[in-house]
C-alpha cells in the first residue's frame, strides 16, 4: 500500500476516491473499512470524507 500518490500537505480531508489512489484499494474495500469501523469518517451532506489523522493512523496500523 503507497502513500506517495497523493500529496498530504495542506489538506485534512480526504475523498473516497483519494483513499482507493493512495491505498491501491477499491471503492468497495474502502466502504467495507469504514462500515467495519476500521476507519472512521465525517459526513457532509451525503459525501464522506476521511480526516488526515485517520489516513495516518490507519497506515501506522499496518505496520
Amino acid at each position: 500500500m503507497g502513500t506517495a500518490a497523493i500529496p498530504t500537505e495542506g489538506k485534512t480531508l480526504f475523498t473516497i476516491e483519494e483513499l482507493t489512489s493512495r491505498w491501491s484499494l477499491s471503492r468497495s474495500k474502502i466502504y467495507e473499512l469504514l462500515d467495519d469501523n476500521r476507519i472512521a469518517a465525517v459526513k457532509i451532506g451525503s459525501a464522506r470524507r476521511v480526516h488526515l489523522n485517520e489516513v495516518l493512523r490507519f497506515e501506522a496500523s499496518l505496520t
